[in-house]
């Protein structure tokens, strides 16, 4: 199982699809939406979505 944020610089979900098209093992992929590496969501979304 991947856990993977949707603004991930360090390895983009393009790349991490790649991977996992590789694997001969069975995976399952969760992105958090809006999220970067370490799953931080931007202040300014959260406010937004009224979540702060």
């Amino acid at each position: 199982m991947f856990v993977q944020g949707s603004k991930d610089n360090l390895y983009p979900l393009e790349k991490l699809d790649v991977t996992r098209k590789k694997m001969k093992s069975r995976n399952e992929l969760h992105v958090i939406y809006r999220s970067d590496h370490s799953f931080k969501i931007a202040k300014k979304h959260l406010q937004a979505i009224g979540s702060t």
